[in-house]
């Protein structure tokens, strides 16, 4: 059941859903189970985010309510619901059942979250593989939700359709079946493991699914990355790639739409992009949901870009959504209005939101969009409130054309993520001073000293000394810089070579918490200026320890 909320205690939206608050019936017949069954630490947990979240003073009198409901709720007193959703949350939940995986990270108002959901089930969308993005407090990237009924052509023609959703569009038409659909993603890779509660390394969520688009059978691939950032708040990294193979001409569109009065362009500078008043998004042979926006404007760009929506919103901070995006050859940028979102509520979006157009960013690329994919870094803040970002920069590696690099600059100026992204884990990118072969890598680090390096499905990274060479199976591995030295996590064998200038004595492996075995390391034997490190299977804890 908590599987399904946003950090404010309200269910994702997909398909026909909204952000509604969990039905009561659902805290009822877990109560009842709970009892039944002696977990009285269960039943207490439940009830009290029951009691937190609803109103528990009008619980049904009627003998359905009498034969599965218990009669009385145990006391719980006063709890933080915050705290209560964390207890009964984890950072990332894959349903395959609904084709839907959730990434959650952090609380209050530092809390982000990303919903990726695909098309599987009753009461699903036409809707390729689409995301929900949640910061600032507010829903900021929704869903549309349904239209006003399965019969309205609203429903039919834009609600249902793709381009009503966070998603790309090949050619103007990608389309399938609504209500009884059958189009789930592929979950290929993500961290952490679904439903796990006790990871160490917390500063990274992903997941990268695949997807055939059944109208044109394009190829569509998306990772998408929740990194927390120095201020504790998170930024959200999303490479969605989109090909049709074969296709001499085609167009891939990205649509994004998120909440606001108002979506500017803005050059490196921040400073204003014209925009000029158009007529180019839709198309006599696209889908009609193309009609439904309004207010266009464009621009043509091979630069990359800024794009800025601003939520405003009585007696509060403005909330704003700075969304970094990579040039690509020829792309036209749109800034269009599209219908309000239905899957909104008071809890997740201004009520000045309720029922106002909604702001859509579309991002038309001619030409595939595999090896150029759409590369987009988004940046919550409030005003006044720390960025997250001060700069974020792009490029691309001549030998290898489908990776992408990405480089973040924190807000403190000393802290920068550098973001290795391929399209699998087999592909490669080398420099004279960078090896990966993997699907993604992230090193962080301040004025030069190392932070933490993530690698996810990688056979082997090599950068300034460090060596990670998986034994087997590709692995998804964290080394994070602690008092006394790197503390790891592994989820497949892996050798881990520690450059000999921070002095490792040791590594110390934990389980359950509890230190069990500590070995020392071996002297390389190609390079005297590192020292390396086994570890045979997966282990929740590890700590290479340095000589003071």
């Amino acid at each position: 059941m908590h599987s399904g909320l946003i950090p404010n205690g309200r269910m994702v939206a997909f398909g026909d859903s909204g952000h509604k608050p969990l039905p009561s019936e659902s805290f009822e017949y877990l109560i009842t189970n709970y009892r039944k069954y002696g977990k009285a630490e269960k039943e207490n947990e439940i009830s009290a985010l029951y009691n937190s979240l609803s109103d528990t003073e009008h619980r049904g009198k009627g003998l359905f309510e009498l034969f599965f409901y218990v009669d009385e709720l145990i006391e719980t007193g006063q709890a933080d619901t915050d705290e209560l959703i964390g207890n009964l949350t984890s950072p990332t939940f894959y349903a395959p059942n609904v084709s839907w995986f959730m990434q959650r990270m952090g609380t209050g108002s530092d809390a982000t979250a990303v919903s990726t959901f695909g098309a599987f089930g009753n009461h699903a969308h036409a809707n390729g593989i689409g995301i929900e993005l949640f910061a600032n407090n507010y829903v900021l990237a929704p869903d549309m939700g349904p239209g006003p009924s399965y019969w309205h052509p609203d429903h039919r023609q834009y609600y249902a359709r793709y381009p009503a959703h966070n998603n790309v569009v090949v050619d103007g038409i990608s389309d399938s079946r609504a209500m009884r659909v059958s189009q789930p993603f592929s979950l290929d890779n993500h961290f952490p493991a679904s439903e796990e509660r006790n990871n160490i390394f917390d500063e990274v969520t992903f997941s990268k699914v695949s997807f055939v688009e059944p109208a044109t059978l394009a190829n569509q691939q998306r990772l998408t990355a929740i990194i927390k950032g120095t201020t504790g708040k998170g930024y959200v990294l999303d490479v969605f790639r989109s090909e049709r193979p074969q296709a001499q001409n085609q167009q891939h569109d990205y649509f994004f739409h998120s909440l606001g009065q108002s979506l500017s362009f803005l050059d490196e500078n921040d400073k204003l992009l014209p925009l000029s008043t158009s007529a180019k998004l839709k198309g006599p042979e696209f889908i009609q949901a193309y009609d439904y926006f309004t207010d266009e404007k464009s621009l043509i760009s091979s630069k990359s870009l800024k794009a800025q929506f601003k939520l405003e919103s009585n007696g509060k901070p403005a909330s704003l959504m700075k969304v970094w995006v990579k040039g690509g050859e020829n792309r036209t940028y749109f800034s269009v209005n599209g219908p309000k979102a239905k899957a909104l509520s008071k809890e997740s979006a201004p009520e000045e939101m309720l029922k106002e157009e909604i702001p859509t960013l579309v991002i038309r690329n001619k030409g595939e969009a595999w090896y150029d994919p759409f590369v987009t870094v988004f940046n919550p803040f409030q005003e006044g409130h720390d960025r997250v970002i001060s700069d974020v920069t792009f490029s691309e590696d001549s030998t290898s054309h489908s990776v992408q690099i990405i480089d973040v600059t924190h807000e403190n100026n000393k802290t920068k993520d550098h973001l290795v992204v391929n399209a699998s884990a087999n592909e490669v990118l080398k420099t004279s001073d960078f090896y990966q072969k993997g699907l993604l890598s992230i090193t962080r680090e301040t004025e030069g000293e190392l932070d933490f390096i993530f690698a996810a499905g990688t056979t082997q990274y090599s950068n300034n000394g460090w060596e990670i060479l998986s034994v087997g199976e590709a692995v998804n591995l964290s080394i994070e810089k602690n008092e006394i030295g790197f503390e790891i996590q592994n989820d497949k064998a892996v050798l881990i070579g520690v450059p000999r200038r921070y002095n490792p004595e040791s590594i110390q492996i934990y389980e359950n918490g509890k230190l069990i075995e500590t070995r020392k390391g071996m002297k390389n034997r190609n390079d005297p200026d590192r020292i390396d490190f086994r570890l045979e299977r997966a282990f929740q804890k590890a700590v290479v320890v340095l000589q003071p």
